[in-house]
């Protein structure tokens, strides 16, 4: 299971990958009449597709500046954002654990089936907006593609179920 600590990723990593993912995927869970974006396995999903996209973007433009957390610590970040959340929500270590592992083979299962996107211009041009200080722009295309995430996800669902 990924550790969190106080220090797993600096303070720009933070606010730039995690922080704004949290509050897009939270608000979706809230939209879905979830209180908990834990147990909005859609949502869940988003959150993990969207931090991994933009640590990807993060990595790629910026991880080399010499100012980026170990990369040991950057490949755990989408698991320990993950743990973070089923952490407020109060989940026992084991099934954050379980969970986690949950999330990664439906990850994976949703990427093989072409559900989810390998690549996000969205995200590219939110991370730019970010870059540029303009922090609604990016909330509102991280909100998207999240939301594109979740509605390409329920629309598999409902298909797999007709079948």
């Amino acid at each position: 299971m990924a550790e969190i600590d106080q220090n797993w990723v600096n303070s720009l990593e933070y606010r730039s990958i995690v922080a704004p993912s949290l509050k897009v995927c939270a608000s979706l869970a809230a939209s879905r009449n979830e209180p908990w974006l834990a147990t909005d396995l859609p949502c869940m999903l988003a959150l993990h597709h969207v931090v991994t996209k933009l640590l990807g973007i993060y990595s790629d433009e910026w991880g080399n500046l010499g100012d980026a957390s170990s990369p040991e610590a950057l490949e755990k970040m989408p698991d320990a954002t993950l743990a973070l959340v089923m952490q407020e929500a109060e989940f026992s270590r084991e099934a954050v654990a379980e969970c986690i592992d949950a999330v990664h083979r439906a990850y994976d299962m949703l990427l093989d089936a072409r559900v989810i996107a390998t690549t996000e211009p969205m995200l590219a041009a939110a991370w730019r907006a970010m870059t540029a200080s303009d922090d609604i722009s990016a909330e509102a295309l991280i909100g998207a593609v999240a939301g594109n995430v979740v509605q390409a996800i329920d629309e598999w669902e409902q298909s797999r179920t007709r079948q």
